[in-house]
């Protein structure tokens, strides 16, 4: 009797010890509310609710129990118990317990507003919740950014991470996992490389543990699939539920699981602020306007964030990624958000007109064009800028965390981590971000130059050939045959075609035109350019300028050339196809246009020579591999014979990654 008397009390003493969150394997359901920033604004400001009736649809589907209670040591509730948890940062309360009311998310600064169009808002304060309770410091993006060859290196570089945290005490580590199908793999590798670690910190008879860890996936929504506990989450990682969603709410998950620990922990001095969240993905989240709300969250608990994510797009929200089908046996380039790199949009809004590698063609599965910004093909589109998404490093950054870059099987990582950190972009709040650039003509001029370039004119090619055949609107432009015009016909059609691409880039000249007027010429801009600290800032600097000049230079000679082949006696009688292609001369031959053209070499050649192993040098070898004149062929094109009757295409459906 008295043995079972003890081992009941002791039982008890452990629960107590281990602390397990009320909600004990239940679904955290978050509304996140809604939020609004200024659409130029680099961060996606767009957030998807998930209705209450409409939750069956969007959550993550639970372990299945046998599978489950392995790592469940306390147990998992009856279903009936289920419950939610709603999480609802506004302008009127709290986003975490006994926390004061937050402020308005986004606060005008007037001038920011009129001269970049960005409504800047400042830095949450730091409210910490507890007396005497001082955040952790920021982490210096030179020390916290980092990046692994692999997955397995990722995982080891955490554990190491966490080890040298754990110190005297308990610490709580959450692994908020991404339950997207595209991270299966990784997370069997981090489930075999954490195995050990765990073993590790088990607790010995008669001692408490140290490491007590949980694990919540997270897509539209969240769930905890495994518990606090201090024997290790490894199974539970290795066998995540997939979210099918294709959204990565992943702000909202961190409210959750940080007011969650709050609930259960707030009274516990020993743990209240000795919660680590660890985030692995390979997205950059769906709802990073809620970036400052969950900083001021973290920094107020003593929240810190270790994140292992991808490398961002330069410039771009939207990047693309490899996946293999395994029904056809083929690659393909499937859509996912991964950026972008800063808080504002740097990168100039121009095309590529002509493909000078083979990488940049014939892609399935993306249509990079259609309907969206362009920047020259899914090699150009997605470039990736070397550096995590700004929304991701700075929470890691800002709550004392750590930032691992992580690229999957089949990404071109172009670019050394060591180089990029002399290009890093600013990681500090709008306001700390907005104001500098106000005050230097330099960088003003050049985002100035850059957002004229985003006032919606279709800057995509134009037609490069006439008219035996059609290209299909969508990237790479494929010719669709079957198509024959006879001489008659071509004649016929060829002017009003010309003209409907005349006009397109009479639209684009003018925009590229206003661009430039932003470089003012009263300005001494090599000057600027010498004083200028940022190595960055001076490769953006050639980079716009260069290409601009470069594009206004091709507008003019795309015309010039249209205007040549309407000349009289400029085809020959039997041409019933004209193809443009890029040509050494200039058709103009002002002495302005030969000025422009010397100072856009000029300028994209220092951008190349001075910033190698970077995307600038890419960027800047695409527009100088091509000449900026325009000289056009003639072809004559015979009826084709008839074809075979056409089989279809296969259709294949692609997961939400």
């Amino acid at each position: 009797m008295s043995l079972l008397f003890h081992g009941v009390v002791l039982l008890v003493l452990a629960l107590v010890t281990f602390g397990p969150a009320p909600l004990s394997g239940l679904p955290l359901l978050i509304d996140v509310g809604t939020a609004v920033v200024e659409a130029d604004v680099a961060i996606d400001a767009s957030v998807e609710l998930i209705p209450a009736d409409a939750v069956s649809a969007t959550a993550i589907d639970p372990l299945p129990a046998e599978v489950a209670a392995g790592d469940l040591p306390f147990g998992m509730p009856p279903p009936d118990s289920s419950a939610a948890l709603d999480v609802v940062p506004d302008t009127s309360r709290a986003v975490g317990p006994d926390l004061p009311a937050v402020d308005v998310l986004m606060e005008e600064f007037s001038r920011s507003q009129a001269v970049l169009g960005v409504a800047a808002a400042p830095a949450k304060p730091d409210r910490p919740r507890w007396p005497g309770f001082t955040p952790r410091e920021p982490t210096a993006p030179r020390e916290g950014i980092s990046a692994a060859v692999d997955a397995a290196g990722a995982a080891e570089g955490i554990a190491s991470t966490i080890c040298g945290e754990i110190g005297a005490g308990q610490l709580y580590v959450v692994w908020l996992l991404d339950a997207s199908i595209s991270l299966v793999e990784d997370r069997k590798v981090l489930a075999d490389t954490l195995a050990p670690f765990f073993r590790q910190y088990r607790p010995e008879a008669g001692k408490q543990g140290q490491l007590i860890t949980s694990v919540v996936a997270y897509g539209a929504g969240a769930q905890r699939v495994a518990e606090f506990s201090p024997l290790g989450s490894d199974g539970t990682i290795r066998r995540l539920p997939i979210d099918p969603s294709g959204r990565e709410n992943v702000m909202s998950a961190v409210v959750a699981v940080v007011s969650d620990f709050q609930v259960t922990f707030h009274r516990d001095p020993r743990r209240r602020d000795r919660l680590r969240i660890v985030i692995w993905t390979d997205e950059s989240g769906d709802d990073t306007s809620l970036l400052e709300e969950v900083i001021a969250l973290c920094r107020a608990t003593g929240t810190v964030v270790h994140i292992v994510g991808p490398s961002s797009v330069l410039g771009s929200d939207r990047g693309v990624q490899p996946w293999f089908d395994k029904r056809s046996k083929g690659t393909f380039l499937l859509p996912v958000t991964r950026g972008p790199d800063s808080y504002l949009t740097e990168r100039v809004l121009l095309p590529y007109w002509f493909d000078i590698d083979a990488d940049a063609g014939d892609y399935e599965g993306v249509l990079a064009a259609e309907g969206r910004q362009w920047y020259g093909g899914p090699l150009r589109e997605s470039l990736l800028a070397g550096v995590g998404p700004y929304a991701l490093t700075r929470l890691a950054l800002q709550t004392g965390g750590t930032f691992r870059l992580l690229d999957r099987p089949g990404e071109d990582r172009r670019f050394d981590l060591a180089k990029m950190k002399d290009y890093l972009p600013e990681y500090g709040s709008a306001a700390e971000i907005v104001e500098p650039i106000l005050a230097s003509p330099f960088r003003l001029g050049i985002l100035q130059a850059v957002r004229k370039t985003y006032d919606g004119v279709n800057v995509a090619p134009p037609r490069m050939d006439f008219v035996a055949g059609r290209r299909e609107t969508t990237y790479p432009f494929r010719l669709i045959r079957g198509t024959y015009y006879a001489q008659a016909d071509f004649r016929q059609r060829l002017p009003r075609e010309l003209a409907e691409q005349e006009n397109r880039i009479r639209q684009a000249a003018v925009i590229a035109e206003e661009a430039l007027k932003c470089f003012d010429p009263s300005l001494d801009w090599e000057y600027e350019y010498s004083k200028e600290p940022s190595r960055r800032w001076q490769a953006w600097y050639d980079l716009t300028r260069g290409r601009l000049l470069a594009m206004s230079i091709r507008y003019q000679e795309y015309l010039a050339t249209c205007a040549l082949v309407r000349h009289p006696g400029a085809l020959a009688p039997p041409t019933n196809q004209i193809n443009f292609r890029p040509g050494p001369q200039l058709r103009g031959a002002e002495e302005a246009i030969r000025n422009r053209r010397e100072e856009a070499i000029r300028l994209l050649e220092r951008c190349r020579d001075r910033n190698r192993g970077t995307p600038w040098e890419l960027l800047a070898e695409w527009e100088l591999a091509i000449p900026l004149g325009i000289g056009f062929d003639q072809t004559v094109v015979t009826p084709p014979p008839p074809g075979p009757p056409s089989t279809g295409r296969p259709q294949l459906t692609f997961p939400s990654l």
